[in-house]
């Protein structure tokens, strides 16, 4: 960092030609994640994320509905995400589950509205849970028993390519997208309710679509994990296998850590996720998707600007890797 001359301020968008960090250099990052984690990755900082309202309920069946639903309704500006979950939620009581059992088609939520989604789609949503607890028990098994199988060799005979944990997370997505796609599409029909079909899709995405699933990776990473923050309520995954929510913050605060390439501005897709998370199992190979949420704090905190600020960056734990800071270094 500079110190003595003042530093004239400069913008993120800057171009560069820098292609991310090499190898050696991302495994040079990790103390500075894990100041990273220590910081953030706490439940002091849970208030400011819709897993809040899965850690209200005591029972597993209850997390798993409460944040399933926290999840999909998980997009637009915090204050909005968290007015529409709680929306959704109030009518369902003490038990989330129990109410989707025991639906009966009531309309708890007339006026309901959050951006792309109204009243119509929570109701085509609770006949969409009851239907998962009827035929799979749990949303867990329901995921777990739609996961397609490996891509078969491209040449007959030949062996079966590896299957990476990032592979297997995108088969796991790519069933249970399909399946709620698919009985969406029944109920739809069934209700009368055409025009809520583009709305139910947006809930549903696939990473087979190109989609960076941020809302149903940053699921699994609730259901898989487990600690202070996340659940961890599904043993028959492996938190490697897990691949980066990849929301505007994470995307813009990886190009600045190297963390991806491409430029800064660029949408999140599902090849961003997965090469951003190939960078942090250089770092934590056995729980690369650890460090998410203390990312996301970063951006939803509106702790990194998109300027430089001396008595903001230099406090930052992992300042080291940021090319911004360091960009009098590659000029």
């Amino acid at each position: 960092m500079q110190h003595g001359k003042k530093r004239k301020k400069k913008s993120h968008t800057k171009k560069t030609t820098r292609s991310p960090v090499a190898l050696a250099t991302l495994q040079t990052l990790e103390p500075f994640f894990a100041k990273l984690f220590e910081q953030f990755h706490s439940s002091h900082w849970i208030a400011s994320d819709p897993i809040q309202y899965a850690h209200r309920y005591s029972k597993a069946d209850d997390r798993e509905i409460a944040a399933f639903i926290a999840a999909l309704f998980a997009y637009g500006s915090v204050q909005l995400v968290h007015r529409a979950v709680a929306a959704v939620l109030e009518p369902m009581g003490k038990s989330p589950a129990q109410f989707v059992r025991d639906f009966d088609g009531t309309n708890h939520w007339k006026g309901f509205y959050h951006r792309f989604h109204n009243e119509d789609h929570v109701m085509v949503l609770m006949k969409l849970l009851q239907l998962a607890l009827t035929q799979y028990g749990s949303l867990g098994e329901l995921f777990r028993q739609n996961m397609e199988p490996p891509a078969p060799p491209k040449t007959p005979g030949a062996p079966a390519s590896p299957d990476s944990g990032a592979d297997r997370c995108e088969r796991v997505l790519n069933g249970a997208a399909h399946w709620f796609q698919a009985q969406a599409i029944r109920e739809v029909a069934q209700l009368g309710l055409p025009k809520t079909g583009r709305g139910m899709r947006f809930f549903f995405n696939a990473p087979a679509d190109g989609s960076a699933c941020k809302r149903m990776v940053m699921f699994l990473r609730w259901m898989v994990r487990s600690d202070q923050i996340d659940l961890g309520l599904w043993k028959w995954m492996s938190p490697a296998d897990l691949v980066v929510p990849a929301d505007t913050h994470v995307g813009r605060i990886a190009y600045y850590l190297r963390l991806r390439g491409g430029k800064e501005e660029a949408a999140p897709n599902w090849k961003m996720a997965r090469e951003i998370t190939e960078s942090l199992k250089v770092i934590n190979a056995k729980d690369p998707v650890s460090y998410d949420f203390a990312l996301a704090r970063l951006g939803i905190l509106d702790i990194c600007k998109r300027s430089y600020a001396k008595s903001i960056c230099e406090r930052c734990p992992v300042e080291p890797g940021c090319r911004f800071s360091n960009l009098e270094k590659e000029t």
